[in-house]
């Protein structure tokens, strides 16, 4: 039956409101096949609109050129179908399809031409204004290495901007990428000083290639003020592509800090390997990862912790990375008809750092994607709180001072004060020295321990120093704190309560055994199976999230419960237990949408979509899409 118009509209601004990813996808899928379908058709344009989008911004371009020509298809056929938005969206996502001709070989050069030339003919016919025409053309001859690309980025710049071309910061990004991989670094620079606004890609996109350019110009501070920006300008929205992480792996490499670079691969870019993205971004992040490995040669034999490529040495993961880019490459420069790609590939081998000596393996940034959002268990007002910088008379920003006063502290005898300042000063230096951070975490819990500190700040603080410990592949002496917690918690709650005060914090000491044992299971999830301890295990993990996401539940703590449960399902779904990994999953998705966490909600329901999927549900995969 078809939809009435008003519920056409509410379902097609409730997926607008979703995240980018699977269950966005599948659900707009599922939408506008009904729309084509059952009516009403004037929403159909709409419908195939945001589909586009969806693929866009999942890098699924591909998919989005065919959606894109059912579009054209249903314009020639009735434009009066699209209202004035859905003309608008029309000519504005042409950009979009047409600057991924490039992305992959097998479109030609001259299939390329004519879609370029039937764009401007469209534009003309509809009386629009051609500046984004003029910025695909450039961005085709760019990406291909075509000796014209200059002269076409200077009659784009000429022709003006107008409401179908890029929004301000992109207009600087497009122009960084290309900048960069001529070898153009100081313009490059000199581009990004202009740049203004944001978007969901930028203006991460810029300063990351900023980054780049400064350390080919010899400026490691400045790489590095730039690297520090763009993780900043991270915001909910932001979609990451394959390229941009690549050119974020490189850049780190380059300025020396080899293990924050592999960290983003064990962290929330693990799923950009071994295969994400078009054609095109994968090669350009394969040639990013030569580049940034070549410049730590010396550290060959230095173990990388990336499960997803087989745990391969620094030598090996530049080898594999190399030999995928070099089939790619391959690929491109026939379509081209050069040798631009492999040129670049060729020269990333070259690269070579700024910081002199060896620089050591200490990770810097978050856990592996597989520990669900985060290795800590998840904050907000029903999960506890992290450490607080509150210590009298010293600066909030002064990891020096707190450690000054935790060692006054412990010389005084006062433990638990000199475990709290130790925390503090770990906590200031999570974002600059991970390797540091956890050196000061393993000095502040034994003392908070001996100290006597109450279980509620222990606790705390081992929860903040589990991804640092996480991402520095040293993983045990958190592990035996965890479980030492544990049993210390087992302990307190072992004795009935005798009345209503003593019944609360019994409740409350349960709920923080919860977050403990969550705590645990994202721990040893997050250790690479070749850095586990004797005994760890992946379905120990697993046993030790679902312990907790029953707990959770069994205390009313819908939306703790439905991150465990989420854990348990992906690591689940890794050990190919696909209906346990389903049943977890589903637990997910209902927690969240219990607890009103809407995007939460949407990113656990593409899991179980795909689960499903790979168990042959479609049909149930089918019914999960349609409930967004």
């Amino acid at each position: 039956m078809a939809l009435a118009p008003y519920e056409a509209d509410r379902e097609l601004a409730r997926l607008r409101r979703m995240p980018y990813g699977t269950a966005r996808t599948a659900a707009t899928e599922s939408l506008t096949d009904r729309l084509d379908a059952e009516g009403p058709r004037d929403y159909l344009a709409a419908g195939l609109l945001d589909l586009v989008e969806a693929y866009v911004f999942t890098d699924q371009d591909d998919r989005a050129l065919v959606a894109f020509a059912r579009l054209l298809r249903l314009w020639d056929e009735d434009a009066s179908l699209f209202d004035p938005t859905d003309t608008a969206n029309l000519f504005w996502e042409y950009k979009w399809v047409a600057t991924s001709l490039s992305d992959y070989p097998q479109i030609s050069a001259e299939q390329a031409e004519a879609f370029l030339a039937e764009m401007e003919r469209r534009f003309v016919v509809a009386g629009k204004p051609t500046s984004c025409v003029a910025k695909s053309r450039f961005a085709w001859l760019g990406d291909t290495g075509n000796p014209q690309a200059e002269e076409a980025r200077q009659a784009w710049r000429r022709a003006g901007f107008d409401e179908f071309d890029d929004c301000t910061a992109c207009r600087t990004g497009n122009q960084m990428g290309y900048l960069v991989y001529q070898g153009r670094f100081a313009e490059a620079v000199e581009i990004a000083g202009g740049r203004e606004g944001s978007c969901n890609r930028e203006p991460h996109h810029t300063l990351v290639y900023l980054a780049l350019a400064q350390a080919e110009l010899g400026h490691p501070r400045a790489a590095s003020e730039a690297l520090a920006e763009a993780r900043a300008s991270i915001g909910d929205n932001h979609t990451a592509s394959s390229d941009t992480v690549g050119a974020w792996f490189e850049a780190l490499c380059r300025i020396g800090r080899l293990s924050d670079a592999l960290a983003l691969f064990r962290g929330d870019y693990a799923r950009f390997l071994p295969v994400h993205g078009t054609p095109q971004s994968q090669l350009r992040m394969l040639t990013h990862i030569v580049a940034g490995l070549a410049a730590h040669a010396d550290a060959d034999d230095a173990p990388t912790g990336l499960t997803q490529v087989g745990e391969p040495t620094v030598g090996e993961f530049r080898a594999w990375a190399h030999e995928q880019a070099a089939g790619l490459a391959a690929q491109f420069d026939e379509r081209n008809g050069n040798s631009f790609c492999s040129d670049l590939l060729a020269r990333a081998l070259t690269v070579t750092r700024l910081d002199g000596p060896p620089a050591e393996v200490t990770p810097e940034v978050v856990a592996p994607e597989v520990a669900a959002s985060a290795v800590a268990a998840p904050t907000g007002p029903e999960s506890g709180t992290p450490v607080a910088s509150a210590a009298a008379g010293v600066e909030p920003d002064d990891a020096v001072g707190y450690q000054t006063a935790a060692e006054s502290d412990e010389a005084a005898g006062q433990l638990a004060d000199a475990g709290l300042n130790y925390a503090e000063a770990a906590h200031l230096r999570e974002d600059t020295d991970r390797a540091e951070a956890h050196r000061l975490y393993a000095l502040a819990v034994p003392r908070l321990v001996a100290g006597g500190a109450r279980p509620g700040l222990v606790g705390d603080v081992l929860r903040a120093w589990a991804p640092v410990a996480a991402d520095v592949l040293d993983t045990e002496a958190v592990e035996n704190h965890l479980v030492a917690l544990i049993e210390d918690l087992d302990q307190r709650l072992a004795t009935e309560p005798s009345d209503d005060l003593a019944q609360a914090e019994a409740v409350r000491l349960q709920a923080l055994r919860c977050e403990v044992t969550d705590v645990l299971a994202r721990t040893i999830a997050s250790t690479p199976p070749s850095q586990r301890r004797p005994g760890r295990s992946g379905a120990e993990a697993i046993g030790f999230a679902s312990h907790a996401g029953e707990g959770f539940a069994r205390l009313g703590l819908t939306y703790d419960a439905a991150h465990a449960f989420w854990l348990a399902g992906r690591l689940q779904q890794e050990a190919r237990d696909l209906e346990s990994a389903i049943w977890s999953l589903e637990s997910a998705y209902e927690g969240f949408r219990a607890a009103a966490k809407t995007d939460a909600a949407a990113e656990a329901a593409g899991d179980l979509i795909e689960a499903l999927r790979a168990s042959g549900q479609d049909q149930r995969a089918a019914e999960i899409a349609r409930t967004l």
